[in-house]
Parts: C-alpha cells; sequence; structure tokens
C-alpha cells in the first residue's frame, strides 16, 4: 500500500467494475481538477489521460470498450436524459423543479431550491 495511487491501480478500479457487471456501458471516468488533494502521478491533469487509455488498451480493452469509458457513456446517458427532461417539461405535472415539490424538511441537507 502506498499514498501515491498509480494508472495501473485506476485501471484495476475499472477492471474491478467491468467484471462486477460484465460489461463497460456503466463506466466512466473524469477528473475532478479542482477539488482532490491528490492526484495519480500519472494522471495529474486531462492532457495525461492518454496514459489510462494506453493501460486499457495493454490489458486488452478494445477500442469500442476505451472510447465508451472515456466519455462515450457520459453522452449516451446525457442524451438519454434529455429526451426525458423534454418529456418532463411538455408534461404540466411535471414542469416544476422536482426540489419544489417535495415539502421543506423532506430534502435533508439541502438547501438547493428554484426559487424563494
Amino acid at each position: 500500500c502506498s499514498d501515491k495511487a498509480t494508472v495501473a491501480q485506476v485501471a484495476d478500479h475499472i477492471d474491478y467494475i467491468r467484471r462486477l457487471h460484465g460489461t463497460v456501458d456503466h463506466i466512466g471516468y473524469g477528473s475532478d481538477f479542482d477539488g482532490a488533494a491528490t492526484y495519480p502521478d500519472e494522471l495529474k491533469g486531462v492532457s495525461m489521460f492518454p496514459n489510462l487509455t494506453a493501460e486499457l488498451l495493454r490489458r486488452g480493452y478494445s477500442d469500442s470498450d476505451v472510447i465508451q469509458i472515456m466519455g462515450g457513456n457520459l453522452i449516451r446517458v446525457f442524451e438519454k436524459v434529455e429526451i426525458v427532461s423534454q418529456r418532463l417539461k411538455s408534461d404540466p405535472k411535471t414542469a416544476e423543479p422536482i426540489e419544489d415539490i417535495f415539502r421543506p424538511g423532506v430534502m435533508p441537507y439541502s438547501s438547493c431550491r428554484s426559487s424563494y
């Protein structure tokens, strides 16, 4: 064990999720370069993402798998979210933001409101 994570360890996590679900359809890799205290040495910025791509390809992931993991799955999900959003906007019963539908106190630990 070490305080320093590696690209190989990030790929190990991706391997675990793929084994658990049997597919890469639900795996997405992103970053939070404005909030994390430390990063793997070979993944300190988006310019280093090719290091993870190379590791996944080295482990036998297909080009298609890597494309899904590195953004394809996110795009697919967001396209579906947009379709649902448009459908909900067209239904007057669901047009108001959900946080305005709940009674105060039902959503604990949240001060999020669309109107005050």
